[in-house]
């Protein structure tokens, strides 16, 4: 080596690209916060759609949850990303599609029927608040029994009719979902679970689609991450039981479990008996022979509830009825043969429904008896895996079939390798894995209908995406292995 030879260290990729960056014609750009683009971009395309009213509307959405993200996760720096990718997607989704729907003559540029029925309920009760002396049509008065279009009535009755906004509120609230799906799996397996699985929220089509309308779906499933979020608190391996931190996650629980409530009941004996179940691995080791006692007192409030609520719902069914497979069945066929046409949701309708077309539909007779492959394996299956390819008859059922075979079959396959990466908290993943399972059976139990079958399915994807994010997780490595480990085709290299 000459004397005036000197050594220079390589640079580093991420050296190259930032001096790359200053000296190139574009520096300026690469230069700007991407966070900062979006923050501006959205507000200002929601005032250049719908004027001042949603500006605003846009500006607070975007930046109360742009608050709560990093509050809600342990990284809040990586929270606020991925706060602004899931909100940035959504929008980029909502604000085209609401002003294609204006063009082509609907004032509210809803996409779907229900869209469009949440927003025209909200702007009757501001009308209504206003005395304007109207009321709302007898079909739509349903709706009056959930918080949602009354949080879209609030919307309206401070901006101005502004049918944008509620939205990109949805917009935040399914960003804020990715956030706590991030921390679940970051806190019940490892960093990488979680971002995955957090990424997989912000990106995944369905959600991406329900999250950029006036449905009430994103506000439910926000609920059910925040009681899932609790539980994972209340479980053990993690807040001591004796803390200020673990009876505010259990406030956080009531608080959640009022909101879902509101939006879906059933769902309430679901996490209450997760919750019930947490306590007892609590105190498990501490309660001697009294554990049998408490387990049972949980069981049967567990069963008291469900039976009060039962016979709130349906008053004039006696017990005997309610025990009936037969009886049971009947219901079922009911409640499924009216999510088929009508997408209603009544249980023993007194009348046939009809199709759009105006066709009648019969309902399953009286005598149709219980089926094991008709009233279980079928519905079942219906719930977790369809639309398959081959069940496709429309556009829609094209697309969805299409991230069925490219996400969700393969989350699923990979979340029965979940207990192999090692969970950090196992019986928070025990409890994740339960209630996925009774919410699939919820849904085998009540869908008929396609739509609402994507639409009420979100509320098992945080189980899906979790789960099948840590079997990815643990594969992956083993697949990069087994390649590297395959002799090439040729053979081994052979000496010159």
């Amino acid at each position: 080596m000459s004397p005036t030879t000197t050594l220079v260290a390589p640079r580093s990729p991420a050296d190259t690209r930032r001096l790359g960056a200053a000296n190139g014609p574009a520096s300026w750009a690469a230069r700007l916060p991407w966070g900062l683009i979006v923050r501006a971009l959205v507000p200002l395309a929601a005032l250049w759609v719908e004027g001042l009213p949603a500006l605003v509307g846009a500006l607070l959405v975007q930046e109360v949850g742009l608050w709560l993200a990093p509050r809600l996760a342990s990284d809040g720096r990586l929270a606020a990303r991925l706060y602004l990718l899931a909100f940035a997607v959504r929008a980029a989704v909502a604000i085209p599609l609401h002003v294609v729907r204006k063009g082509m003559g609907l004032a509210d540029g809803s996409v779907f029927q229900d869209d469009g029925t949440y927003d025209l309920v909200a702007a009757w009760l501001v009308r209504i608040a206003h005395g304007d002396g109207i009321a709302i049509f007898p079909g739509h008065k349903h709706l009056l029994d959930s918080l949602y279009p009354y949080l879209i009535g609030g919307v309206y009755g401070a901006l101005g009719y502004a049918p944008l906004v509620p939205k990109l509120l949805n917009a935040a609230l399914a960003a804020l979902g990715a956030v706590l799906v991030m921390e679940m799996g970051r806190r019940a397996f490892r960093p990488t679970v979680g971002a995955l699985a957090g990424i997989g929220f912000a990106l995944l089509p369905t959600l991406v689609l329900y999250g950029s309308v006036s449905l009430k779906e994103p506000l439910l499933l926000v609920a059910l991450l925040v009681c899932l979020r609790a539980l994972q608190e209340l479980s053990p391996r993690s807040l001591p039981i004796r803390s200020p931190a673990f009876a505010n996650a259990g406030l956080v629980l009531v608080a959640g479990l009022a909101l879902v409530d509101d939006l879906r009941p059933p769902m309430v004996l679901v996490l209450v008996g997760l919750g019930g179940l947490a306590l007892l691995r609590r105190v498990y080791g501490r309660l001697g022979s009294r554990r049998l006692a408490l387990a049972g007192l949980l069981v049967a409030g567990v069963a008291a509830g469900g039976i009060v609520v039962i016979r709130v719902k349906m008053p004039d069914t006696s017990l005997a009825d309610l025990t009936h497979p037969d009886y049971l069945a009947l219901q079922l066929h009911h409640r499924r043969a009216w999510e088929a046409t009508a997408a209603r949701s009544q249980i023993g309708p007194q009348v046939d429904p009809y199709t759009p077309e105006g066709a009648r539909v019969a309902l399953p007779d009286d005598a149709d008896s219980f089926s094991l492959t008709g009233d279980v394996l079928g519905p079942v299956a219906f719930a977790l895996l369809s639309p398959a390819p081959w069940q496709a008859r429309s556009l829609r059922d094209v697309a969805a079939s299409g991230e069925m075979m490219m996400v969700w079959y393969l989350l699923l396959a990979a979340a029965f390798l979940a207990r192999r990466s090692q969970p950090r908290q196992p019986w928070f993943v025990i409890t994740l894995a339960l209630y996925g399972l009774t919410t699939w059976l919820l849904l085998a139990l009540t869908e008929g209908n396609l739509g609402n079958l994507l639409r009420h399915r979100m509320m098992l994807t945080p189980t899906v995406l979790i789960l099948g994010s840590a079997g990815l997780v643990w594969l992956w490595p083993r697949l990069v292995a087994l390649r590297v480990a395959q002799p090439s085709a040729f053979g081994p290299p052979v000496a010159d």
